[in-house]
């Protein structure tokens, strides 16, 4: 066959699946209240007729801008349409060039855009629905399959767009900054409001036993959480970047199906909000708000290497000539967005497993700077504490570590001012550790392997938390831990250490550490002997390898904490201006002045630097 006759028959071909005019036509929303703030969408059910005369059915998707009740006006400055259609007729258009070019046969990752409408702003799609598409139930989250096929998905979405700036396509110029992290009064309605409504609702209904919690984070003033959110983003010039999504999560996907049930191909929806930024904020805002959260959590770690993975051989794919990102890279700014993800999470996920529809009122949350818009009950629903509870446990843990840096930090102050020259040395080296580099240090000093001994530990097992029963002659005959708010799974070191360094006098450590340890250890083995324990016990070897391991730890919190617990001042540190300023203010550097308290610090001091340099 010549190609004028091939030609003739595809011509026909095309004529006739074309539509020649619509019969009739019907519309109804294409989602339930509720499921969408920013856009009207709606689905247009039609009765045609095709070139060839057949008459069948087909639909499509209708979307525009919100126009009711004010929510409009609430993102108006973020110019919601013409980033989409910019992504639909430039960049979208132009990744799809890229696989046809590479030979990329899985298949878009977009739904196809039909016509958009200058006249009313009105978006023409394809009906995902119709070729098979669903979502899955926003109440119910994603499991491991869906998470797995996303984040292979969003690697080749970054890949792509990254090869498509590096020949000119996109220019980093042409976006928005994320609101969510970037625009302060975005922020302070829906993230800081969020958390004061978490407070509201975790007083109102959890219980005593978060009234400490919750008491901590309502100190967190704005100012300070301003100030965190800043940290958060600030990257530095030599990280990869890329272009993102901007609103990755879980109704913002919709996936086809197997005979099996098993999702095989992704669409993502939904490009109103792009933004020019690392990866890693489109990929922990969908980690955190569309996996169920019990799997995060067990797979946060593999998650994060198999989207670097579908990362990296995607830009290998499409051919691209700069430097990838190391895995390492990823996962430290992963690390510096846990801050902000874990700030919004609470109260976004209270709102997204809720079963009502009014959850929250947005225009009312803007309208109030976070202050009223969210439903309080939605906290009291069933499951949500157990789901979000680890979390926000988690939060107050990096509050409280900024706390620690910020006691470290007065620490260096004091030495400095109060010690003399012969600490001087000591002070320039302490002061040369920067807050991402700590964080860093002390996360990897409790990251144990799988064959390591763990337990339920105490989680804040020190001298105010423990109470004796003393004989006649004063000696400690009976004992009983108080405040079990941070109860936590991982080596029981963990509660050694922090007792070790936080409730023995230092001089008695020093003397009797080694013995403490074998003491710890010989009570542990023969109390799991004589309770029954079958599986294997850790060797005295085994606590001695964990211990070590957290002596960063256990150096660190000892130098920030110890001068304010063992003073006598009663002004030595002031909580409610530590958490105004974010520990820029609040600890009296006269603690570090006080008799004695050299001898007390200075060995432990001089351990930590050589902990540091190694």
């Amino acid at each position: 066959m010549d190609k004028e006759v091939l030609e003739v028959v595809l011509k026909k071909c095309s004529r006739e699946s074309t539509i020649e005019r619509i019969i009739d036509m019907e519309s109804e929303s294409a989602l339930p209240k509720g499921e969408n703030y920013t856009s009207t969408i709606f689905r247009a059910k039609l009765k045609v007729v095709l070139g060839s005369g057949r008459v069948t059915t087909k639909s499509y998707i209708l979307k525009k801008e919100n126009v009711e009740n004010g929510t409009d006006d609430t993102f108006k400055d973020f110019k919601l349409t013409d980033a989409e259609k910019s992504m639909y007729l430039k960049v979208l258009q132009q990744m799809e060039y890229l696989m046809e070019e590479f030979g990329d046969t899985e298949g878009p990752l977009w739904c196809k855009l039909i016509h958009f409408s200058q006249d009313d702003s009105t978006f023409i799609l394809e009906d995902l629905k119709a070729a098979g598409f669903s979502t899955v139930k926003r109440t119910e989250h994603q499991d491991i399959e869906h998470a797995r096929l996303a984040l292979r998905s969003l690697g080749r979405f970054h890949a792509m767009a990254k090869v498509l700036e590096e020949r000119g396509h996109i220019s980093k110029d042409d976006y928005n900054p994320l609101p969510y992290l970037y625009d302060e009064e975005f922020y302070r309605a829906m993230m800081y409001g969020g958390v004061r409504a978490l407070v509201k609702g975790m007083r109102a209904t959890w219980g005593e036993e978060w009234a400490e919690t919750a008491d901590l984070l309502g100190k967190i003033t704005f100012e300070e959480f301003v100030r965190r959110i800043k940290s958060c983003v600030n990257f530095g010039e030599d990280i990869f970047r890329c272009l993102n999504h901007g609103d990755c999560w879980n109704n913002n996907m919709m996936f086809k199906y197997n005979s099996e049930g098993k999702p095989i191909e992704i669409r993502f929806i939904d490009f109103q909000i792009p933004h020019y930024d690392s990866p890693c904020i489109d990929v922990i805002y969908y980690i955190y708000t569309s996996i169920k959260s019990h799997l995060r959590r067990q797979n946060y770690k593999s998650l994060i290497k198999f989207y670097h993975d579908s990362l990296t051989r995607s830009l290998d794919k499409y051919g691209f000539q700069g430097s990838k990102p190391s895995l390492n890279e990823i996962e430290e700014n992963m690390e510096r967005l846990s801050f902000g993800i874990l700030s919004y999470f609470p109260s976004s996920y209270a709102v997204d497993s809720s079963k009502t529809d009014n959850a929250m009122d947005m225009k009312k949350i803007f309208e109030t700077n976070g202050e009223e818009g969210f439903n309080i009950s939605i906290f009291s629903e069933a499951g949500l504490k157990e789901n979000i509870a680890e979390d926000v446990k988690t939060l107050v843990k990096k509050i409280q570590e900024k706390m620690l840096v910020c006691g470290f930090q007065a620490l260096i102050k004091g030495m400095r001012e109060g010690w003399g020259e012969e600490w001087a040395e000591y002070a320039n080296k302490l002061s040369q550790l920067r807050f991402q580099e700590y964080s860093k240090m002390v996360k990897e000093s409790g990251n144990f392997d799988d064959n390591t001994f763990k337990c339920l530990n105490h989680g804040d097992c020190w001298n105010n938390n423990m109470m004796f029963k003393n004989n006649w002659e004063g000696r400690p005959i009976e004992l009983r831990f108080v405040d079990f708010q941070l109860p936590h799974y991982n080596s029981p070191c963990v509660d050694v250490t922090y007792f070790l360094y936080t409730s023995i006098k230092p001089s008695i450590r020093h003397q009797n550490y080694k013995s403490l340890v074998e003491l710890y250890h010989e009570s542990l083995t023969s109390s799991l002997d004589r309770f029954g324990y079958n599986g294997p016990k850790p060797s005295l070897k085994d606590i001695n390898n964990s211990m070590e391991r957290l002596k960063y730890f256990g150096l660190t919190f000892f130098m920030a904490c110890i001068p304010v617990v063992v003073t006598t001042r009663t002004d030595a540190v002031d909580l409610d201006l530590v958490y105004k300023t974010n520990g820029e203010e609040g600890f009296n550097i006269r603690v570090y002045y006080e008799d004695g308290i050299i001898e007390k610090m200075g060995e432990d001091i001089k351990a930590l630097v050589k902990v540091i340099e190694s």
